[in-house]
């Protein structure tokens, strides 16, 4: 009996010394995928990334996805070039455009599409058309059209209209017009709406027209963009007379108010907002009636949109699985990336959903949806400091006086061809 005892003792032991030695080897043996996450965008998001990875991890048991950020996007940037020049780069990196286009030239990024074409039931165009482009490889490559990342996520500026200071002003609210509102009317209702006092302090601002990088949609829209393309330009297009045309408009605007003095809080019959204006609105205890609409067309009326996606790095040893994370992240995770962090996704078929999926949504967020969804729409541009420095410059020189019209085209113009020559 002793020994029947000791004997089943010892197999039991032999059998959980197996056990556990083969699951020891099987989590020893667990795919790693590397991702680096976007250092621009913190709280929310990073939770959102973090819950993904551990419900693809409870789907793919023999998978771990560890999850890299760095301080600052510079640093990251910094980080991907040192990790491609050791061999260390993530499997997948959270980039969008404007900050990580410029990699594509020196084969950081692997293209997407032979993974793409493998699959049934999913494709790019269920994505926005801009975010698809965005994804694309420009003209200035001969890999034009190849897929470099998988958009996630989206934003945009349009307009946030306050309905109560329309309706004392008997106008019409541009949401609620027949007709998509025009620049003339854009200039129009600013007249109308702005509240100067006899001292000279505004007290109640129109239309919300800046003075900085975001009226640059306002060239985008009447076609009169200011170089010959939108990613890594080659010729100054400021001396085009839509350009002047464009700026003459806009300076009607600023050449009364902009330097006058303001009350504090003086509010804003028409300001530019983005989709957590919602979100702001309440937290602030706001109580006005607010509606949402599209920037002013002439030609167009687009906005400009940033699309963020997964990128996935050459040096992969595990591409299928690195996609498989990256479809994921862009498609079953979709919704709750709305639920978690409110902000918009470029897969159509969760951002259908977008107005009922968001939390404490108003009436009028499915705007945010179509104004990014619409081909009028385009993806920020991918160009040097120096090109945005010379832009923003031009348009603060001639909307604070310091300079006329077309001597700072002119000046502009010769300052931009100089430095798109010297980047050929």
């Amino acid at each position: 009996m002793n020994r029947s005892l000791t004997t089943i003792w010892r197999t039991s032991i032999w059998i959980l010394a197996v056990v556990l030695a083969a699951s020891f080897g099987a989590a020893a043996q667990r795919i790693e995928i590397v991702h680096m996450r976007d250092p621009g965008h913190a709280g929310e998001w990073g939770e959102w990334v973090e819950a993904a990875a551990r419900a693809f991890e409870a789907l793919h048991p023999d998978v771990k996805v560890t999850i890299l950020v760095s301080a600052s996007r510079g640093e990251q940037q910094d980080k991907i070039v040192a990790m491609h020049a050791t061999n260390t780069l993530p499997d997948v990196i959270e980039v969008f455009p404007a900050g990580h286009y410029q990699f594509t030239q020196h084969g950081i990024f692997q293209y997407l599409d032979p993974f793409m074409e493998k699959e049934q039931d999913f494709g790019w165009d269920q994505f926005f058309p801009t975010a698809d482009l965005a994804a694309q490889i420009a003209e200035d490559q001969e890999a034009v059209g190849a897929h470099w990342f998988l958009p996630i996520s989206m934003w945009t500026t349009a307009y946030r209209f306050n309905e109560d200071l329309f309706e004392m002003a008997g106008l019409t609210v541009p949401s609620r017009l027949d007709h998509h509102w025009t620049f003339e009317e854009a200039v129009a209702i600013d007249q109308k709406l702005t509240r100067i006092n006899d001292e000279g302090i505004i007290e109640q601002f129109g239309v919300d027209i800046r003075s900085d990088h975001r009226s640059i949609v306002w060239f985008h829209n009447a076609g009169a963009w200011p170089v010959d393309r939108y990613v890594h330009p080659t010729e100054s297009r400021l001396l085009d007379p839509g350009v002047r045309e464009t700026l003459e408009l806009l300076n009607t605007v600023w050449s009364y108010r902009l330097n006058l003095p303001q009350e504090p809080g003086a509010p804003w019959a028409a300001r530019l907002a983005g989709p957590d204006f919602t979100r702001n609105y309440l937290l602030a205890g706001e109580s006005f009636a607010y509606s949402f609409g599209p920037n002013p067309k002439k030609v167009r009326g687009g906005s400009e949109n940033v699309t963020v996606g997964v990128a996935m790095g050459a040096q992969t040893q595990h591409p299928e699985v690195a996609w498989e994370w990256m479809k994921f992240l862009a498609t079953e995770q979709a919704r709750s990336r709305i639920e978690m962090t409110g902000r918009p996704v470029p897969w159509a078929p969760a951002a259908r959903e977008y107005q009922t999926l968001l939390l404490d949504a108003s009436e009028w967020e499915y705007m945010w949806i179509e104004i990014m969804a619409s081909p009028d729409s385009y993806e920020r541009p991918v160009w040097s400091s120096d090109v945005q420095a010379i832009l923003t410059g031009l348009i603060r020189t001639v909307a604070r006086g310091e300079q006329a019209i077309g001597p700072a085209l002119e000046s502009a113009h010769a300052q931009m061809q100089a430095i798109l020559a010297a980047g050929r």
